[in-house]
């Protein structure tokens, strides 16, 4: 692909500051037009100049936009509340962005307190006021949503009511709202108030509905795998959240930049470890009495996860024409901050040794 500059007229590069996600999409596909063939700069400057494109030619233009938004920021352009999050959070004025974090705050408060007029009047003004930045909405009544889902879904698996294909669909459904919390929670996570609060009011609208033991299956999962990733970011391996069906079908969790697929699973034992060919690595350690027999018992049922996810991979590498190389990445609960999702130093330590 060319890496020539393109010759962007003036008018362009002199636009308002914009003010809307579609604005700074188009603003961030004009800096990064070297990027692209020539044949799509074409596409790209005539969409982002105001014209129709033909059938033929939106797709490619699609197409293009998809590819260079995955490698850009790792995930699919087809996450839209997502997408939208990441442009407004990088280009909106500092003023407009605390404004929101304001207003998100009063919301998660209302909910915490159970004020549903309180609750119905601040998400309305929520979303009439900022229609292009609703992830942090979608992610926060999105738990509702998810936890009777799975509670319908537990009820109609002892009743054998769901076809294979309901299966996977209801499988697919929950990976996209994962993929939506994991998404706001690495967002956010630098911001332990916010997050705090964020935690709160999901527990407290998973109590209102009877369901404390599915939310904290839930926060552990998500809390695991916004550990994982902060951990393979800080080994320079450029992590990026699967597409949900990766995730629903082939057990891959994340992928580095190197192409490897990763399965996250967070454990009650004390030691981080990682299977690779059915081997399992654990630090440098000693044990003795219950917690070696813990230990074994542990990576016994690892192993057998493991012999699931390896089947998976290979399918999954067989469809789209290569090798995979799989990682199963096993992380303590008690060595992540189950607010921010930050993982303990000697985690990074250990898997900086173990993942090659």
């Amino acid at each position: 692909m060319s890496q020539e500059k393109a010759f962007i007229s003036e008018s362009l590069l002199r636009r308002e500051v914009p003010k809307t996600s579609i604005e700074y999409l188009e603003k961030e596909l004009i800096e990064d037009i070297s990027t692209f063939s020539d044949q799509e700069r074409g596409l790209i400057l005539r969409k982002t100049g105001g014209e129709n494109l033909k059938h033929d030619e939106r797709r490619q233009y699609d197409l293009a936009v998809n590819r260079w938004w995955k490698e850009k920021y790792g995930f699919s352009f087809d996450e839209k509340a997502a997408r939208d999050e990441v442009l407004m959070r990088k280009h909106a004025p500092a003023k407009e962005n605390q404004e929101k974090k304001d207003l998100q705050m009063q919301l998660l408060s209302a909910v915490e307190e159970g004020d549903e007029n309180k609750i119905s009047q601040l998400k309305e003004k929520y979303v009439a006021t900022y229609p292009d930045q609703l992830e942090g909405i979608e992610a926060l009544f999105g738990i509702r949503d998810f936890i009777r889902k799975q509670k319908e879904f537990k009820e109609g698996e002892k009743g054998g009511i769901w076809s294979l294909e309901e299966r996977r669909e209801r499988f697919r459904d929950f990976t996209e709202y994962q993929f939506l919390f994991t998404h706001f929670i690495l967002l956010n996570s630098n911001d332990r108030e916010f997050m705090n609060l964020f935690w709160r009011a999901s527990f407290a609208i998973a109590e209102r509905m009877g369901a404390v033991s599915e939310f904290n299956i839930l926060r552990r999962a998500l809390i695991s795998q916004v550990a994982v990733f902060k951990i393979i970011d800080l080994l320079g391996k450029n992590p990026k959240l699967s597409h949900p069906d990766e995730d629903a079908f082939s057990a891959i969790d994340l992928w580095t930049e190197g192409g490897q697929a990763l399965q996250i699973k967070g454990w009650r034992e004390e030691v981080p470890a990682v299977i690779e060919s059915n081997v399992v690595t654990f630090p440098a350690i000693e044990t003795g009495g219950t917690q070696k027999s813990s230990l074994f018992n542990s990576a016994e049922h690892l192993k057998s996860k493991d012999i699931i996810f390896r089947a998976k991979i290979s399918a999954y590498g067989k469809k789209i024409g290569r090798d995979i190389t799989g990682y199963m990445l096993v992380v303590p609960y008690s060595k992540i901050d189950f607010i921010t999702g930050e993982p303990a130093p000697e985690l990074v330590e250990f898997f900086q040794k173990e993942i090659r």
